[in-house]
């Protein structure tokens, strides 16, 4: 799909400008991941691709890291070798699900967003809930299905309200040059993909190649739900895998590249819960 970040970075400096989204609504990436992909056009649409696979992967490999920090910020030790085993071993099935995204079908939109809810997870480990507000809307700017993250903004305790308030003005503000440029921009969130027959809603009995209009909202409202729930619960960790997952579940098409962020998210969650439970280093 590196074609629609070509297409959509030469229409946004070509003729359309800040246009561009609504007149080329099929471009389902938010203002980010658009911008991003403006110097790589200039590369050639082949060495454009090689650099941001090449990019997309080094950035798994960031994201890895990144939980393995915020397992061992909450752990409290970053010295167990449960710990590096898990990250060892569940790291290998990230990378793999992550060069879907990364390479294989060429989104680096979900590369951003996948990065931004990481380091939205480390910064809540740390307790910086504006920093965990900002990361959260700047993965929604990259990738709108990021906003089911939303969650995430309020892990911090004494931010339980401003933090997803702040996280939703993050996301909203790098739309605004495009709504005011044109506001049938608001058309990118009416389109609508056909039922696809491999996805969980056509195993619920909707019919292949229908197109509901409900989709995007559902999940929005579920994930958001659950994501909430657990943070109250206290395990705002689950966040990612719940976003993730309730994407996977309400989504209408059967994309591979939505696997990385499962995959993800359940790193993250192995990293926490079971190390936490079963290290003998934590138990004493």
């Amino acid at each position: 799909d590196w074609h629609y970040f070509l297409s959509g970075a030469g229409a946004l400096t070509g003729t359309s400008g800040l246009r561009v989204c609504a007149q080329m609504p099929d471009l389902q990436f938010g203002p980010l991941a658009l911008v991003a992909a403006v110097p790589l056009r200039y590369l050639g649409p082949l060495h454009g691709w090689y650099v941001v696979s090449a990019a997309g992967m080094a950035l798994g490999v960031v994201a890895i890291r990144v939980a393995e920090s915020t397992a061992a910020e909450l752990l409290g030790n970053d010295d167990d070798p449960a710990l590096a085993r898990a990250v060892l071993v569940g790291g290998a099935f990230v990378l793999a699900a992550w060069t879907s995204g990364a390479v294989t079908k060429g989104h680096p939109d979900d590369v951003l967003a996948m990065l931004g809810i990481a380091f939205a997870a480390r910064a809540a480990s740390q307790k910086r809930w504006l920093l965990t507000s900002l990361l959260v809307g700047l993965a929604a700017a990259a990738k709108p299905w990021a906003m089911f993250a939303l969650p995430l903004a309020a892990a911090v305790p004494r931010a339980r309200w401003r933090g997803p308030a702040v996280a939703l003005v993050v996301a909203i503000v790098p739309w605004l040059p495009f709504l005011v440029a044109d506001p049938k921009t608001l058309r990118v969130g009416s389109v609508h993909l056909p039922v696809n027959g491999l996805s969980t809603l056509h195993a619920l009995g909707l019919a292949v190649g229908s197109t509901p209009a409900w989709p995007r909202e559902a999940q929005l409202v579920v994930a958001v739900a659950l994501g909430f729930l657990a943070v109250r619960r206290g395990t705002w960790w689950l966040v990612p895998i719940i976003a993730a997952a309730v994407r996977v579940n309400l989504d209408p098409a059967a994309v591979d590249t939505y696997g990385m962020g499962v995959i993800y998210g359940a790193l993250v969650w192995e990293l926490i819960s079971t190390v936490r439970r079963w290290s003998p280093l934590i138990s004493r």
